[in-house]
């Protein structure tokens, strides 16, 4: 299990180092990471889950901040 962990966290670095700035992809990153270590190693059907779920958040806040910002747009305007 230290070894599927050292990957996991590694990987996790790797992905946070890439984009710093990026708060909800350091959150994802984390909540996977906790999947990771809670959950049976080399068990990647888990976190095939969590990522699918946080993509369907991400999915819906998106479309929903849409929907509420289109709220302030003129008819006919273009973004």
């Amino acid at each position: 299990a230290p070894g599927w962990i050292a990957g996991i966290a590694e990987t996790v670095a790797l992905l946070a180092a890439a984009r710093p700035t990026a708060v909800n992809l350091a959150a994802a990153l984390g909540r996977l990471e906790h999947i990771a270590r809670q959950g049976i190693p080399g068990d990647w059907r888990a976190l095939e889950q969590a990522a699918g779920a946080l993509w369907a958040e991400d999915l819906a806040a998106n479309v929903r901040m849409g929907e509420l910002g289109a709220a302030f747009l003129k008819p006919g305007t273009r973004v």
